[in-house]
Order: structure tokens, then sequence, then C-alpha cells
């Protein structure tokens, strides 16, 4: 759909102004790596955006199904397991946190 489009470019957008900036000392980039497996962002964009990262900048990135390039380039690499999510309570999606 193209909100989803939308939304993820405005996104990547925010975190390269984030990065030239420097107006973080962290930036959290939530379900970026599901975005670029749904075709959302493109691979070669967040890598460009890893590689501008300054060093005395933290950058998480989560999501599931990370590829090899991403996985090469990443400094450290943890892989979780639910055990429990609200979304199986009947919990849905939440304006600014999962949409």
């Amino acid at each position: 759909d193209e909100g989803a489009f939308e939304h993820a470019r405005i996104g990547l957008e925010l975190a390269c102004r984030a990065i030239k900036e420097r107006s973080c000392d962290i930036l959290i980039l939530d379900e970026i790596i599901l975005a670029v497996d749904f075709g959302l962002v493109s691979l070669s964009d967040l890598l460009g955006l890893m590689d501008r990262k300054p060093e005395s900048m933290e950058l998480v990135m989560t999501g599931r199904n990370a590829c090899r390039e991403i996985l090469e380039r990443a400094d450290l690499v943890t892989e979780m397991v639910e055990r429990k999510h609200y979304f199986a309570q009947g919990v849905s999606a939440r304006e600014g946190i999962e949409v």
C-alpha cells in the first residue's frame, strides 16, 4: 500500500537527517529490517545510512529476516524469541508505536 511506502520514506529521511546533523546519541529504527525485507526501504539505502553513521552514535535496528549484508555490517546482532505478546490477547496496533 502506498501509505506504507510513504511512511517508510519519511522515516528513512528523518533517520538520514539525524545522522547528518548528529542530533542524537542513539538512533532506533524500529522494524527497519522488516521494511527492507518487505521492499518498503531499499537495502542500498539502509546500507548507505549505516555507512554514514558517526562513530559516536549508536544505531539500533530491529526487525526479522536480516540479510547477510546487514548482518556483516552490524557490530552487534541479537536474536530475540517472543514469549508473550499483547497482540495475542487482542490488543491491536497502537498509533505511534506499531503504526
